[in-house]
């Protein structure tokens, strides 16, 4: 699906909104902090700052690596206007992983607004081409039944 496709979609149906609600995202500091200021110089946006990798992100990478995986890009920004990134990304294939923590303690990914926004952000990545994946702690302990099917839907893309 090309924009003028995404657009067409958008034309027919007029209650459809591609854009996350508009109310302003709290600051937040701490390991996930982004630096949205604009570099004078350059008249660009500053690329945000690397987080640290969660435990469950480290996990998955070793495991990815332990299965031999291509090579899968770390908090990809799919969407600059909203700085919407995915956990590990293969471009070439637009396969999405993403990661989510805390999900047997209220985390923000099953808590409200935290799963409204994650829902609004697999939406917009789903109409920009991307199949997405979403793994929890529990599916990393029984990898071998998702990593391998993940693995080849990427090497039948790239094929």
């Amino acid at each position: 699906m090309d924009e003028a496709d995404l657009q067409a979609i958008l034309a027919r149906n007029p209650d459809i909104s591609v854009d996350a609600p508009t109310k302003p995202r709290p600051k937040r500091k701490g390991r996930n902090e982004w630096d949205k200021s604009i570099d004078p110089e350059t008249g660009e946006r500053k690329q945000h700052k690397k987080k640290k990798p969660s435990p469950l992100e480290r996990a998955f990478d070793l495991l990815w690596q332990d299965l031999d995986g291509p090579e899968l890009e770390a908090d990809y920004i799919f969407h600059q206007a909203r700085d919407w990134k995915i956990d590990r990304a293969h471009l070439s294939s637009r396969i999405a992983i993403e990661i989510d923590g805390g999900t047997w303690k209220g985390g923000r990914h099953n808590r409200e607004p935290g799963y409204t926004n994650d829902c609004i952000k697999l939406f917009n990545a789903v109409l920009a081409g991307w199949q997405y994946f979403r793994l929890t702690g529990d599916m990393l302990k029984q990898h071998e039944k998702y990593l391998p099917f993940i693995k080849q839907m990427i090497l039948e893309d790239t094929n």
